[in-house]
């Protein structure tokens, strides 16, 4: 999914053409549903990076805000997710890589999951009120 004045557009519907097992949605309102029917997702560090935690889909994620890299470079280091940089990066071939990667690698898209549902314990309520205090204490450091 990418809004209708993505940078890369021409670039990402080129390779979504070239790779018949990728769908390209532009400027969508389906999000939600896509997202929850994903197997794997390319998306930002910010509140859809934890979207994706708690769905528990396998990500790589880009920084698209200076308030994002912190929390995103966590999230890497713990597994989370693959983190490939800032969105204003040229960094189309870093996310081929760790798309190739994340497709290729089943146990890695597994371990990946289950670190994620850590997160979310059986109510789901501790989990979100601690990403939620993580986030504030990342914002408040330094």
């Amino acid at each position: 999914v990418i809004g209708q004045h993505c940078v890369n557009r021409e670039k990402i519907e080129q390779y979504c053409h070239d790779n018949e097992n990728v769908t390209l949605h532009i400027q969508t309102t389906k999000m939600a549903q896509l997202l929850f029917e994903a197997d794997i997702a390319i998306g930002a560090g910010g509140v859809s990076l934890w979207e994706r935690c708690y769905l528990g889909v396998p990500s790589i994620t880009l920084v698209v805000a200076e308030n994002q890299k912190e929390i995103a470079e966590k999230a890497a280091a713990d597994g989370l997710t693959l983190l490939a940089g800032t969105a204003q990066q040229d960094n189309l071939e870093c996310l081929e890589g760790l798309l190739l990667q994340l497709l290729e690698d089943g146990a890695l898209r597994l371990q990946m999951k289950e670190k994620m549902q850590a997160l979310y314990p059986e109510n789901g309520k501790h989990g979100v009120i601690e990403i939620v205090r993580t986030m504030e204490e990342m914002n408040h450091v330094g």
